[in-house]
Formats: C-alpha cells, structure tokens, sequence
C-alpha cells in the first residue's frame, strides 16, 4: 500500500481491532474476568491503555467489543507496532486485577494477512495464573485496516462573539483542535 502526504494532509489509516472472547480459562465463578489491551503511540514510548467491560460469564467469557482507530502515519509506520492483550480476573468491586494471561499481535500480521488486509486468530495468552490442566488459554481478535474514504473537509470560522460562532455546538473559543496519534477513538459494543 502506498500513501503519498504533505505537510497539511499527513497520511492516516482506518483500524480496526475486535476482541471477542477467550477460551481454555480456569477461574472461579466469583472471577470478573475483562481484557486490557494495550496500543502503542505514534512515537512508540508510550501506549493507550484500554480495557473491555467485565465478561458477563467466567465459565465462557465473550465480550464482542469493536474498536475504531484513526492511526496518523503510514502504513509502514504503523506495521512496526503492536497491540498487547492482557486477560485479568477481578474479584470484588474496587479491587484491583490479576494478571491470567498475555498475548501480542502485530499490526503488520493484519496488513500482510489478506488482499483486504484483515484476520482472525487465536492469540496464545502466555501463561500468568490458572489455565486449564493442559489447555492453552487463547482469545480471539480481529484486526483490520483500510485507507479512509476522502470525506469533504468544513472549516469552522470563529468570531470573537460566541454568538456569531459557526460551529454547531456553541462553545468555540477559538483554538484549533489538537492533533493526536490516535485521533478518533470510538469504542463500540457490538
């Protein structure tokens, strides 16, 4: 895949990254069990943490969550980095978690995987607390990233009035919207 940028358009690519469910775990029923995934940033220092809800069954945990990205960079940039996924038991409210398991993918695995550059697999949870008696704790993610569709830009004029302010929710002051890494971060439970 090839991007061409300049200055005022840097490239970005749309990804997307499922997380549906685990299998092969051994927990007590009391367990809350959730996944936190870790996505690295633009310079590759630090990572967004997120974290799914709590699977509603610890004997067969899904959670089905879908995540968008708008990753700035190009596609080469973004092949160098990876998602880390932890599966982590919780018991109680307020308490903090336990670390079951934790697995790695690559962005570059989805880009290299198919003409439509998207997988599925079961990601190997290396072993950190109980699994089963000789099973292998897995989770199964999905990953895929596409080059947005160009979407007509509307520049928003702002007055030195509030009320001659053009954008639609009424508190412009003015200030141009910083630039992130991760620029849309849409979590949506499927």
């Amino acid at each position: 895949m090839k991007m061409t940028s300049n200055a005022s358009n840097p490239p970005h690519l749309d990804c997307h990254l499922t997380i549906a469910r685990a299998k092969n775990i051994t927990c007590s029923k009391n367990d809350r069990l959730f996944i936190r995934y870790h996505l690295s940033t633009s310079d590759n220092m630090r990572s967004a943490r997120l974290e799914t809800r709590e699977a509603a069954s610890a004997s067969d945990p899904s959670w089905n969550d879908h995540v968008h990205l708008e990753c700035h960079g190009s596609a080469e940039d973004l092949g160098r980095q990876k998602v880390v996924f932890e599966l982590r038991s919780r018991r109680g409210w307020g308490r903090s978690s336990s670390l079951l398991g934790r697995g790695e993918v690559a962005w570059g695995d989805a880009l290299a995987s198919t003409p439509d550059m998207s997988m599925e697999r079961w990601v190997v949870m290396d072993r950190e607390g109980k699994v089963g008696e000789g099973e292998i704790a897995m989770l199964l993610v999905g990953m895929k990233v596409g080059v947005p569709e160009k979407v007509g830009r509307r520049r928003i004029r702002c007055r030195r009035s509030l009320s001659e302010c053009e954008c639609e929710h009424g508190g412009c002051l003015g200030a141009e919207e910083d630039v992130f890494a991760f620029a849309a971060l849409l979590v949506d439970v499927c």
